[in-house]
């Protein structure tokens, strides 16, 4: 086995938007969205699987919550915006 050290640099920059529905209740419910980029950096060879190589992006996510006593449950849906290039790596 390959005892190669590889190396994979993930960074994003994302803005958040919350907004609150209801305010004078114990259960806030809100809705959520999300606009982001991502910075990568790094490859890997999977064998068999075949060849990773990580690019940088555009995403967004919606979705929303119920807040309850400063504790926090959301269900959201996140999403890369795709690029129009069709690019393989050998």
């Amino acid at each position: 086995m390959d005892k190669m050290k590889r190396t994979i640099t993930l960074s994003q920059f994302m803005e958040l938007l919350n907004i609150n529905l209801i305010h004078k209740t114990a259960v806030k419910p809100y809705v959520k969205g999300d606009l982001g980029y991502s910075f990568n950096n790094g490859n890997h060879d999977y064998g068999r699987l075949g060849k990773f190589k990580a690019k940088n992006g555009l995403y967004y996510g919606v979705g929303g919550g119920v807040n309850y006593n400063n504790f926090n449950v959301e269900l959201m849906y996140k999403e890369k915006i795709k690029e129009n290039t069709n690019t393989k790596v050998q």
